[in-house]
């Protein structure tokens, strides 16, 4: 499956928070749960195992949320543990998630940090 959703239009708010799911196999759109986070802008997502991850946005919120599809559920996490929020990166390798950079707006300086995620 591919999954689409939050974001804002370039005008103003709204932010959000309804979420979509693709089957390839199907070809057809599903709207899933809807994100339980309503002003997450510039966050990151990534995917590990059979769970999908989105979390840490613009202006410091360090919130982290994980999907699960078999149960159509949103499961808050422990906070991001850096203010270094806004633009972050992530990638993943062999189900460990690395989360690097980021600016906080708190202090209007980038971070030089990574930090490691095991689900």
């Amino acid at each position: 499956y591919a999954y689409v959703g939050l974001g804002s239009s370039e005008a103003a708010p709204p932010i959000y928070s309804d979420v979509y799911s693709y089957s390839a196999k199907t070809e057809q759109w599903k709207q899933i749960a809807d994100f339980p986070e309503s002003k997450l802008l510039m966050g990151i997502s990534f995917s590990s195992d059979s769970k999908g991850y989105i979390g840490v946005s613009e202006w410091n919120h360090a919130e982290m949320y994980a999907y699960d599809p078999s149960a159509n559920l949103w499961m808050e996490l422990t906070k991001f543990p850096t203010e270094f929020s806004t633009l972050t990166n992530s990638f993943t390798i062999n189900n460990r998630i690395f989360v690097f950079g980021g600016w906080s707006a708190m202090t209007g300086s980038y971070g030089q940090h990574m930090w490691e995620f095991l689900p």
